[in-house]
């Protein structure tokens, strides 16, 4: 009789990481912001315009074709434009990509378009631990650093939607 013990090989598994991006999704009332993201979370379309009041942040789990990557969190952050602009500062934070939705039935809708992504590049700020005794006027009483990202490394997406109405 044995001693009720196996040779068991040990098989080396690879821990899968899941990127997480965060993607605000920005606009003028009415351009179908809600829309846009239910259609990509949940694939359908709501039937009835609700305003959005408060802020929703829909995670979403993709397989999605990016370099190096093949899992990843989505994050959709739908921003309410009935807050002012100081409180929407606090949700530029962190951000990974900017979607900017108009309504393509609308001619002035491009001119709004514009200042959406210029309010987002001047107050996108990514946060990092502050390390040592020299603190910057950025830093918060957290001890986290609020640093704005180089010109350029935030992709902003012009979404025109509303094109079969």
């Amino acid at each position: 009789m044995g001693n009720g013990c196996m040779s068991i090989t040990a098989v080396k598994t690879a821990e899968v990481s899941v990127v997480k991006y965060k993607l605000l999704v920005i606009g003028d009332p009415g351009v179908g912001k809600s829309s846009i993201i239910e259609r990509y979370t949940k694939n359908t379309f709501p039937q009835n315009y609700s305003p959005t009041k408060l802020l929703n942040i829909e995670s979403v789990v993709r397989k999605l074709s990016v370099p190096d990557q093949r899992i990843v969190t989505v994050e959709l952050w739908n921003i309410p434009t009935s807050d002012t602009l100081e409180v929407r500062k606090n949700y530029y934070l962190d951000t990974d990509a900017v979607i900017v939705v108009v309504d393509v039935c609308d001619d002035d809708m491009l001119e709004l378009a514009t200042q959406w992504k210029q309010e987002v590049i001047a107050n996108i700020r990514h946060t990092k631990p502050s390390v040592g005794p020299m603190l910057t006027p950025e830093v918060n009483g957290t001890g986290v650093e609020n640093i704005k990202p180089k010109a350029g490394s935030i992709p902003v997406l012009l979404l025109g939607n509303k094109f079969d109405v």
